[in-house]
């Protein structure tokens, strides 16, 4: 598997909020960084546990989630995935905002997850 085939896939579980898959292509020693958080890398969770923690709280607060248009761009143990992610976040309003994951990996799976997101507003639908 390429690293790109592993993002892509990975992105899609994510789409489909699939834990099993998306842990899956997680390394045991993984690390999540948050886009937001009061450390300069944004909140950190470390390990396979913690971090599988965080990314279903993402899924459990946002239920439609999506990760749409997803770009990959790898360059030796990293690689760069750019989105727009949407979801609802009442009846009346959205989130709409385009983002970037930055990959490290290790032994061909995911070690960190760098995530950045733009700042916007809720919009309605």
């Amino acid at each position: 598997m390429t690293k790109e085939f592993v993002v892509l896939d990975f992105m899609d579980a994510w789409n489909k909020h699939d834990m099993d898959k998306i842990m899956s292509y997680m390394h045991t020693d993984c690390v999540f960084l948050e886009a937001r958080g009061t450390e300069v890398t944004g909140k950190k969770h470390k390990g396979y546990e913690d971090v599988k923690k965080a990314f279903q709280n993402v899924i459990n607060n946002f239920k439609d989630a999506q990760w749409k248009n997803p770009v990959c761009i790898v360059y030796e143990n990293k690689a760069y995935s750019e989105w727009t992610f949407e979801a609802s976040i009442n009846q009346d309003k959205k989130i709409e905002v385009r983002g970037v994951d930055v990959f490290t990996f290790k032994n061909d799976k995911i070690l960190i997850k760098d995530s950045y997101l733009k700042s916007r507003p809720t919009i309605l639908k």
